[in-house]
């Protein structure tokens, strides 16, 4: 018998390990590294998911439980994904099987039920007989019924061999198929039959046989529709032998009937994308593993180097993945690469049903697609080797998954070209401060794009200060400036985006008189007021609730609706601009299926004049018409505890003052502050991102932020405050300890404190913050202490986080 080594589905770090099972000699053919199965285990002998890491056929020395069902047929997991999950348990402090869940897709998940069948004709003793006879009676019952009626009985039942349990699997999702046509005789007998039929019925046999004639195969529904017959035409010529008809697997493709604008024309890349070209397939040639850093203004033209090196690669058999941040960008680059590779591309991303997602994800495994088009989980493609990652936008933190595992997009896409000799490329307008600093250290190769692509021009940016128009009696969400703006980009027939990083109506409501804020009862956050349902949201929990128009406090009626979302934006704009059409663009607008491609769609064929939207609108957004971006409030951006603040908001800025102006007609930024000298502000209106590097490089040294350290971010959380706290403090007292009785030096570990956000969804959060090296001895000793800490505290929940995006 062949032994296996699995792991093992529902396991936490602290019992987290391979386990050997024994293969029945009936399935030894079954039995490969990748396939995903079905194990007993426990002492109840549960049957549990589990995915072989390793065979053999040594022998074990003690006895061994025998897998019980092997739930694939072909190879899930090939070595280098394998190999990857181990990566990502031992960096992301996870369980092996959570690593792996992460990287297949949803749909192949497998969801296993127990179901109990009776063995006929068992005597059983007097005790478990209403048992017996209920499973009779319902025969078979699911285990987890059945123990809801007699929990104490079922073991026993089994145990007396009057039941068997036998489990059910199947994954989340299936196959889709459609009925096709062939004909199965050859041209002569087909019309050899054709001549045996009365006039009045071969017209239409012969319809269908011209069409299937030449062809393997056209869907049934299809051949009638090109035939113009019914389905009992085809029946009758299934029956009389002379077409075949038969189940064919089709893929759900939600862009299959759109209409895409742009054209595949030939590309001409100017001498500073030639140049960038000409090195960046220079180190594709290399087979060395290498990760190139593109800095390239907003508009120089960064995609038509993605296009013409995808091209290169292709021609030389890679598989290409190519990663965006956000849903929003992928309408866009999903256009332009379809004219470009037509049927080779696949999308990924959540904004698709789940089967098509599924079939999606099975042309790429298949190789029928060799460009996979998506947002972060793109990234575990499941191509057998991918010599080509492009990362656009790579500042952007959305990049960093906020659920177990924590990766970041970047890592396992090093990781992914590392074992495969391959090239990573990250590109950005505003590099993120460890990339950059990467490159000029010389780790990752540096191409620059200076200028932006043929014509264009920057834009020009105004720094509108809104002091001024308070002082002048303008105390509306539009300063002067950007109201001249909009009235003459209007006038001209151009485009507009609007951004402000606020949805709803009203950001909180509070009292006048004593000052009291309408909080959530769940968080510690105000609740915004949405107009749309005239409801007080919050937008962490989702909690809801309707408007009391006397205070709780102090009784007062004097309600005060302030700050403003894109809700009350929209609503002012139609009412200084009546004749202007509005769209917006934010979470309360794009929840629905394929959302961001109508409305960005819409705007680009001038169904609409002004775009609204958080940061939905402030990246990748390549839109001809638009000669006008405002940015209604920047001094919301600036202001966070978090050392990241500046980098966010100077590349927010700056991305989006990169959206006007991108063609042939000059374009117009303005950034309305409260705060006209911010540093921030003044570089972003410049776009000057080397000396905004600079300053900031030099704050990181000096405070020894990343790129000079690593961050490990510790997050206890708990539904009683006092509990929650004391655990913080234990824990950050036995890191103290195992780093002092291992002779860890060069950390520095800041004591427990409670989140800016303090409660979250009923829960109280508290962090420990760890500045240090990553290394394998310190991921060693942290997720030992982690294992020691949980056996202690089962009343509050403990994630770590390394090399968070934001510091809680």
């Amino acid at each position: 018998m062949l032994t296996v080594q699995i792991v093992l589905d529902k396991l936490d770090l602290g019992t987290d390990k391979i386990f050997d099972y024994a293969v029945a000699p009936c399935d030894s053919d079954k039995a490969k590294v990748g396939v995903r199965v079905v194990v007993p285990f426990g002492r109840g002998n549960r049957g549990r998911n589990g995915i072989i890491v390793g065979v053999t056929d040594k022998q074990s020395d003690i006895p061994l439980k025998t897998v019980q069902q092997f739930s694939d047929d072909e190879l899930l997991l090939s070595d280098e994904l394998g190999k990857l999950a181990e990566y990502i348990s031992d960096k992301y402090f996870c369980s092996r099987y959570d690593a792996i869940k992460t990287m297949l897709h949803v749909a192949t998940r497998i969801k296993c039920e127990e179901y109990c069948y009776a063995v006929k004709g068992v005597q059983v003793p007097s005790e478990l007989e209403k048992c017996y006879d209920y499973l009779l009676k319902e025969n078979p019952v699911s285990l987890d019924d059945l123990r809801k009626h007699f929990s104490s009985d079922v073991t026993k039942l089994e145990m007396c061999g009057a039941m068997k349990i036998e489990y059910v699997c199947g994954t989340n999702c299936n196959d889709a198929f459609v009925k096709a046509v062939s004909l199965c005789v050859s041209y002569d007998e087909a019309q050899q039959y054709l001549m045996s039929l009365g006039a009045s019925i071969k017209g239409k046999h012969e319809k269908v046989i011209d069409i299937l004639t030449g062809i393997e195969k056209v869907p049934f529904n299809e051949l009638c529709y090109l035939a113009g017959v019914s389905r009992s035409v085809i029946d009758t010529l299934e029956k009389r032998g002379i077409v075949s008809v038969y189940e064919i697997e089709v893929y759900r493709d939600p862009y299959k009937n759109k209409k895409y604008t742009a054209q595949k024309e030939e590309i001409v890349l100017n001498h500073s994308q030639k140049s960038v070209f000409d090195g960046l397939k220079e180190l594709y040639d290399d087979k060395n593993a290498e990760c190139a850093l593109l800095y390239g203004v907003t508009g120089s033209g960064k995609t038509l180097v993605y296009i013409k090196l995808i091209e290169y690669a292709l021609s030389k058999g890679g598989n290409v993945i190519l990663l965006v941040p956000e849903i929003s960008l992928t309408p866009q680059l999903t256009d332009r690469m379809t004219a470009y590779f037509g049927e080779y591309v696949a999308v990924l991303h959540s904004g698709m049903s789940m089967g098509e997602r599924y079939d999606q994800w099975k042309r790429a495994k298949k190789g029928l697609a060799k460009i996979v088009l998506g947002t972060r989980s793109a990234v575990f493609a499941p191509f057998d080797e991918t010599s080509l990652i492009i990362m656009d936008e790579e500042h952007e933190g959305t990049y960093k998954s906020d659920m177990t595992p924590r990766y970041h997009a970047r890592d396992i896409a090093k990781f992914r070209t590392a074992y495969n000799k391959g090239l990573l490329v990250l590109s950005s307008a505003t590099p993120s401060v460890e990339s950059y600093s990467a490159a000029k250290s010389g780790r990752y190769k540096l191409f620059e794009l200076p200028d932006r692509f043929g014509n264009a021009k920057l834009p020009q940016v105004i720094v509108s200060d809104m002091t001024k128009s308070l002082k002048g009696g303008n105390s509306s969400l539009f300063g002067e400036e950007l109201k001249a703006a909009i009235t003459d980009t209007l006038s001209k027939g151009e485009q507009i985006i609007l951004f402000h990083n606020r949805r709803g109506y009203n950001t909180f409501i509070g009292c006048g008189d004593c000052g009291t804020v309408i909080t959530c009862p769940n968080c510690s956050i105000s609740m915004t007021y949405h107009n749309a349902n005239k409801l007080l949201m919050c937008h962490y929990c989702g909690h809801t609730r309707e408007i009391e128009h006397e205070c709780a406090t102090c009784g007062g009626n004097n309600i005060r609706y302030l700050g403003a979302g894109t809700q009350k934006i929209d609503e002012e704009i139609k009412k200084l601009f009546p004749g202007a059409r509005t769209v917006r663009m934010d979470l309360d607008t794009t929840n629905y299926k394929m959302a961001h491609e109508k409305i960005l769609g819409d705007f680009a064929k001038g169904e609409y004049d002004i775009l609204i939207g958080t940061q939905m609108v402030t990246k990748g957004l390549d839109m001809e018409n638009v000669t006008l971006v405002g940015v209604l409030n920047a001094d919301m951006m600036l202001f966070s505890d978090d050392f990241r603040c500046s980098e966010h908001a100077f590349s927010m800025l700056t991305q989006v003052v990169g959206r006007a102006g991108r063609a042939q007609k000059n374009g117009k930024a303005i950034i309305q502050t409260y705060n006209p000298e911010n540093r921030i502000i003044s570089l972003a209106a410049t776009q000057d991102y080397k000396s905004f590097y600079q300053s900031e490089i030099d704050f990181r040294k000096m405070m020894t932020y990343p790129p000079y350290c690593d961050i490990c971010q510790f997050v206890i959380t708990g539904t009683d405050a006092e509990i929650t706290s004391k655990g913080a403090k234990t824990f950050c007292k036995m890191l103290q300890k195992s780093f002092v009785d291992n002779g860890v030096k060069n950390v520095i570990l800041y004591p427990s404190l409670p989140s800016a956000l303090l409660k979250i969804s009923g829960k109280y959060r508290y962090r420990i913050l760890l500045k240090c090296k990553n290394t394998l001895q310190l991921r060693k000793i942290i997720r030992e202490e982690v294992v020691n800490f949980k056996k202690e505290n089962s009343s509050v929940t403990l994630v770590c986080d390394m090399d968070p995006q934001m510091i809680i």
